[in-house]
């Protein structure tokens, strides 16, 4: 279950996981992203994903389990659990914020058996505001390195109006924001001032895309950040891509920091404990200190300046991902979360 709202990590990780036979609906008009698994939208009565739960009471006899992939499609699930009997599993980017948090505590109970999370911190974070550990799993990102990677790099750079010497860097998080686009953009602009010949690349929409492009605006340098919508894919992006920014505020979600990482790019990112856990300082990435511009700045001139230090950490990065991140293991460990989920039913 998805729904307009669910952000690109949980929609990739998805893409990537579903089997030919697993049917996808959508509470409400499903996501616009491309790259969003085909879904059935399912009608959301006055705006509500419970309702909209409950009008799916007919479709949940022909399943074993129900998943969630937003907080909103596991509104909708929630009711349908309690309606059906079914066992849900809601897969969440990220542990949230403190409010989203004890929210998600509230609702654990009958209707809401489980919770996966990215990241061992993210799991530590859900148990101690009160989750039971049996409810709580860890399911890691889903990556795996772009196809084609120097063909598709070169097609992707002419589309961005690339040169061969200009360095392309990438902010691949969804345009929410938490996900703290401005900080990016001023590192950026701070090492555009210094360096020349940079573009920085923001793709995907969201909440915060205006602010974001008005921000951009008042750099000097807007006209070499680049909002590209949905018009590249991820494999695109980061193909084309030399260094990976993620300056979230606080975690937001780990899928594309993994799909950086299994790409092999070079990242600067904010030391949120999902990042920490996944690309650790200075051996898969370079982290500098949320919600600051100056330390992420330092972080991308060391890239920038330091050929053999980026392609150090990219090859780690790309190491962990395969070791990690790759689509068949983590189907698997999917699978036995879905085991555990059925056997631990409770109605």
């Amino acid at each position: 279950m998805i729904d307009a709202g669910t952000l690109p990590d949980a929609l990739t990780q998805l893409s990537l996981l579903a089997g030919p036979d697993d049917p996808v609906v959508s509470v409400g008009p499903p996501p616009a992203a491309p790259f969003a698994p085909r879904a059935e939208a399912v009608h959301r009565p006055m705006g509500s994903a419970r309702a909209a739960g409950l009008r799916l009471r007919g479709r949940a006899a022909n399943v074993d389990l129900l998943q969630a992939w937003s907080p909103d499609a596991m509104r909708a699930g929630r009711e349908l659990s309690l309606a059906s009997g079914r066992p849900l599993l809601a897969s969440l980017p990220t542990a949230g914020s403190r409010a989203e948090v004890a929210a998600l505590a509230e609702a654990v109970g009958p209707g809401l058996l489980s919770v996966t999370v990215p990241t061992s911190a993210a799991r530590a974070r859900l148990l101690a505001a009160g989750l039971p550990g049996r409810s709580v799993a860890v399911l890691p990102p889903t990556a795996r390195p772009p196809a084609d990677r120097e063909a598709v790099r070169r097609r992707t750079r002419r589309r961005l109006g690339a040169a061969p010497d200009c360095r392309v860097l990438v902010a691949p998080d969804a345009l929410i924001r938490p996900s703290g686009h401005e900080t990016a953009v001023w590192a950026f602009a701070m090492a555009r001032h210094m360096l020349g010949r940079l573009k920085l690349v923001i793709p995907g929409d969201g909440e915060a895309g205006e602010h974001v492009r008005s921000f951009a605006a008042g750099t000097g340098f807007g006209e070499e950040v680049l909002f590209t919508q949905w018009d590249l894919t991820a494999d695109e992006l980061l193909a084309a891509a030399d260094v990976a920014m993620f300056c979230p505020r606080r975690s937001v979600g780990a899928g594309m920091l993994a799909g950086a990482m299994a790409a092999g790019l070079a990242i600067v990112a904010s030391d949120t404990p999902d990042a920490a856990e996944l690309a650790p300082h200075g051996e898969a990435a370079l982290l500098a200190v949320p919600g600051s511009p100056r330390q992420a700045a330092a972080a991308l001139l060391k890239l920038l300046d330091d050929a053999e230090l980026a392609a150090r950490l990219g090859a780690e990065a790309s190491r962990r991902a395969a070791e990690r991140f790759g689509p068949d293991l983590v189907r698997r460990r999917l699978k036995a979360i879905h085991a555990e989920t059925l056997e631990a039913k409770v109605f």
